[in-house]
């Protein structure tokens, strides 16, 4: 696990912050220098498989604000950004968000001095929340 480092840098590479597996579900928590994101993975069989970030209403920070179809379509953004995001199983069904909302420490867009900066554990353990949640609809 590696510590989230706010810097005022674009264009660098992003940094895999952690990534692991909770009750058979892969979460991955990324830096993207301004601000981190978290992402976890759904299988084919839930309910929210293949629905918009619109239709799935979940606890997590600012609410749920990526999903995506394909493990294509998260490798294009880790290629945006010049990440590798490895794994050992097909991503079917992709799930998000950042912590980049007002309130929130963004490198490039300071508002306020004392605007939360997260630590990498805090957004692990907002991952495994959101695991336990989808857990609770299937």
């Amino acid at each position: 696990m590696k510590e989230m480092i706010y810097e005022n840098e674009r264009g660098k590479p992003s940094i895999i912050l952690n990534q692991g597996f909770y009750k058979n579900y892969e979460y991955i928590v990324l830096s993207l220098h301004s601000h981190p994101c978290a992402y976890v993975c759904i299988p084919p069989n839930h309910p929210f498989s293949k629905k918009s970030s619109d239709d799935i209403h979940l606890y997590c920070h600012g609410g749920v604000t990526f999903a995506n179809d394909k493990i294509s379509n998260v490798l294009e953004y880790s290629e945006k950004y010049k990440c590798e995001v490895k794994t050992t199983i097909r991503r079917n069904w992709i799930i998000g968000w950042d912590y980049a909302h007002l309130g929130d420490y963004v490198a490039y867009i300071p508002f306020f001095e004392d605007d939360k900066k997260y630590t990498t554990k805090k957004m692990t353990e907002e991952c495994k929340f959101v695991i336990d949640q989808l857990e609770a609809i299937k």
